[in-house]
Parts: C-alpha cells; sequence; structure tokens
C-alpha cells in the first residue's frame, strides 16, 4: 500500500480539470471536482484562497487536512485527478 501523496504537477493539469470534469460535489465550504486519468495512481490538487479563509495558519492546516486525508485514503479512491476548491469561510470575516 502506498502512502505517497501524488500532487497535481502543473496549471494545465489544473485547468483541464476546471474546463471538463467527469463528477463534482458541492457542499457549503468546497467543491470537489475529479476527472479520470491516463496515470496508474490518483493525484490530488487544492486551492485554498486567501479570499475564502483570511488566516494563513488556518490555510494551512486546511491544506495540511486535505492532504494528509487524501494521502491514507488515495488506495480507495479511483484512479482519477482531484481538485479541491475551498469556498469563502464566513466566520473569517473578523
Amino acid at each position: 500500500m502506498q502512502l505517497r501523496l501524488i500532487k497535481l504537477s502543473s496549471s494545465d493539469d489544473y485547468s483541464r480539470i476546471l474546463r471538463r470534469f467527469d463528477f463534482e460535489i458541492n457542499k457549503d465550504f468546497f467543491v470537489l471536482k475529479a476527472k479520470t486519468n491516463n496515470h496508474e495512481h490518483s493525484r490530488l490538487g487544492y486551492t485554498v484562497p486567501k479570499r475564502g479563509t483570511r488566516l494563513a495558519c488556518r490555510r494551512n492546516r486546511i491544506k495540511r487536512l486535505i492532504r494528509e486525508y487524501f494521502r491514507l485514503n488515495a488506495p480507495k479512491f479511483h484512479v482519477m485527478d482531484y481538485l479541491v476548491i475551498i469556498r469563502r469561510n464566513e466566520s473569517d470575516d473578523n
């Protein structure tokens, strides 16, 4: 079982998923988009904009949680490219 995280490597990969994706999940604070790939493994990309979460410590924690969840559960996922987009958090408006 491989516990190594493999990330999307270029902006072209991000653009390809944003333009055409196989499925999308919209929740209150995030969007998950996925597209099949020609690799032997799943890959992860994420965006946590400053507009969505103003405090850097919170942005970094969100990124760490996303990476760790994907790293531990990647063998269970289908072989796809996943893109996680964090939305605006109303509690950070202070």
